[in-house]
């Protein structure tokens, strides 16, 4: 029997003898006297390594593992294929890497096995080859599909809320709406594509931003989402707030600001109230209400006007001659004029027929109707003399010492 031994990296070949028979595949016979020389021939097999491509598509996903290109390399020797590729290597470390691939892939880790059982990895892209080695490592990239997200904002103040707006995003080639629906809205795997962005429902008295995007550039409402990609959109609203302006505009020469005008809602109890030109009371925000007007103040021989309510030029609704209804997306400015009245001026004088009183007994006195102002003094005293008067009409009176009956009063000038 013929035997051999030594590094397990070799194949061993047939056996050859000269001077014997061989009668097996390593049995030889000797005869009496016999010289026989038996040789055998020792192969080195070099170390195996195979780089494998694994490629998870999922359902969105459509690369092939040749669209990767793996290498191995160990100083100046050197491995690469598309996809895969295995040849004789050289005992040492090696050096793993692939090329990036499509986008929206991501690649694992290195995976290293000899013969079934784990490699010896230095680190995760370097393993080490040993004689009689049969190495094979993979990697894995798996297909990570894009995300829209859409919302929308209110900014600033205002009655509505941004759950009142409705969302949708409409792939434009498909028509497949992939989201629909009350903000926040989120799709964390939809196809590559172009999507049509829209913003419905809501209401009207909100302005809307542009639709302003992360991870992509939108084109008007339309944003292209790539593979891979994580794109997130939103919109900004803003309420287009009712303005009210109160205005007094003024004859004669008290200038307007001598008033102080107001307007209070019925229903939010809200309470403007200046001098007009101020800010208290010019284009102020306001929520929907009806709003009672009022003036006060002011200096004498002034005659309040009709208050007169405008809505970018329009007629706005009055519901009365003091009070405004401002609406949602209003702008009204309420005027009222204050015309001057030049003051009056009034004499009374007395005539004492007979006797011996004189003038300066009689008591006279003038009362204005309209809001019972008065005036008395004896007759020539100054409180009767050239009085300064709001015009008006005048109850006139007279006062005469006992045994005197006043006779009807005689006017000059009225």
């Amino acid at each position: 029997m013929l035997f051999r031994s030594g590094p397990t990296w070799y194949a061993t070949g047939a056996w050859a003898c000269t001077g014997g028979s061989l009668t097996g595949a390593a049995e030889v016979e000797l005869s009496e006297g016999s010289t026989v020389v038996c040789s055998v021939t020792q192969t080195y097999l070099p170390p195996r390594l195979t780089l494998v491509k694994l490629v998870v598509n999922g359902t969105l996903g459509s690369a092939d593992a040749s669209a990767w290109t793996v290498s191995a390399t160990n100083g100046a020797r050197s491995l690469s294929g598309a996809g895969g590729t295995s040849g004789d290597a050289v005992v040492g470390t090696w050096t793993l890497g692939q090329s990036a691939g499509p986008a929206g892939y991501a690649s694992g880790a290195w995976d290293c096995s000899d013969r079934g059982f784990p490699a010896v990895m230095s680190d995760g892209t370097h393993v080490v080859v040993a004689e009689g080695s049969e190495i094979v490592c993979s990697s894995t990239s798996t297909y990570i599909p894009p995300g829209l997200t859409l919302t929308a904002e209110i900014v600033g103040d205002g009655p509505a809320l941004a759950t009142d707006w409705r969302l949708s995003a409409t792939n434009v080639v498909t028509g497949v709406r992939v989201l629909d629906g009350p903000t926040p809205q989120y799709a964390t795997a939809i196809a590559a594509g172009s999507y049509r962005l829209d913003l419905t429902g809501g209401s009207a008295w909100y302005t809307t931003s542009s639709w302003l995007c992360t991870g992509a550039t939108p084109s008007g409402s339309v944003v292209a989402v790539t593979d891979g990609s994580r794109v997130s959109c939103r919109v900004e609203l803003a309420y287009r707030w009712p303005r009210l302006t109160l205005v007094v505009t003024t004859t004669g020469p008290a200038p307007a600001t001598a008033w102080t005008v107001s307007a209070q809602g019925a229903a939010t109890g809200r309470l403007l109230s200046g001098t007009t030109g101020s800010t208290a009371v010019t284009d102020v925000r306001v929520l929907p209400d009806t709003f009672a007007l009022a003036i006060a103040g002011g200096p004498d021989h002034y005659a309040d006007g009709a208050w007169s309510c405008l809505d970018r030029g329009l007629p706005a609704p009055m519901p009365d001659g003091t009070r405004v209804s401002v609406s949602d997306g209003a702008s009204v400015v309420c005027t009222i004029a204050e015309t001057y009245v030049p003051p009056a001026h009034l004499t009374l004088v007395a005539e004492v027929s007979g006797g011996t009183a004189t003038t300066s007994a009689v008591t006279l006195s003038a009362v204005r109707l309209a809001d019972g102002r008065s005036l008395s003094g004896a007759s020539a005293s100054p409180t009767v003399t050239d009085a300064v008067v709001d015009a008006g009409s005048y109850a006139l009176g007279a006062v005469a010492p006992l045994g005197y009956v006043p006779e009807a009063w005689r006017c000059e000038g009225a």
